[in-house]
C-alpha cells in the first residue's frame, strides 16, 4: 500500500487539474449510473481534458456542452460553465437524456450527444468505444 500512495501523491502532484478532473468523475459518474471509464473516455475525445476548450460551434468545456442548445433546458450559469464538476454534471445530465430516450443503447446516445438530432455519419462513438478508457474497461 505504501507504493500505491506514492504513486497516487506523486499522479496528484505531477497533474492536479487531472487528478481534480479524474476525482469529479468517478463521484458524478457514479451518482448518474455511469461507468466513470466511459466518462473519461468523452472528456479525452470532447476537449482532450482541457476545462477551457472551446470548439467551433461553441461547445464549452471538458463535456463540450453546446451553451446555446442546452442554455434554457438546463439553466444553465453561463460563468460556471467551464467549472470541472459543473461541466461534468451538465454533460452527464444530457447524455442520461439520450441514454433513457435511446432505451439504454450507449450507441445511439453517444450519437446524439455528439450530433444531436443532425447526424452527421461521423466516427465520434467508434473514438469514445475505441479509447484506452474504454478498452481498460472493456466497454464497447
Amino acid at each position: 500500500t505504501e507504493f500505491y500512495r506514492f504513486q497516487e501523491n506523486v499522479y496528484r502532484l505531477h497533474s492536479p487539474e487531472f487528478a481534480r478532473i479524474a476525482d469529479s468523475v468517478f463521484t458524478l459518474s457514479n451518482r448518474h449510473g455511469f461507468n466513470p471509464y466511459l466518462i473519461m473516455a468523452i472528456i479525452y475525445v470532447e476537449s482532450r481534458f482541457d476545462r477551457r476548450a472551446v470548439s467551433r460551434v461553441g461547445a464549452c468545456g471538458l463535456m463540450q456542452v453546446n451553451y446555446p442548445v442546452w442554455k434554457k433546458a438546463l439553466n444553465i450559469d453561463r460563468k460556471k460553465l467551464f467549472q470541472i464538476d459543473y461541466n461534468i454534471e451538465l454533460g452527464l445530465t444530457i447524455l442520461k437524456g439520450y441514454l433513457l430516450e435511446t432505451r439504454g443503447d450507449i450507441v445511439k446516445a453517444l450519437i446524439l450527444y455528439n450530433n444531436g438530432y443532425n447526424y452527421t455519419g461521423n466516427n465520434y462513438h467508434e473514438k469514445v468505444l475505441a479509447s484506452r478508457y474504454c478498452q481498460h474497461a472493456n466497454i464497447g
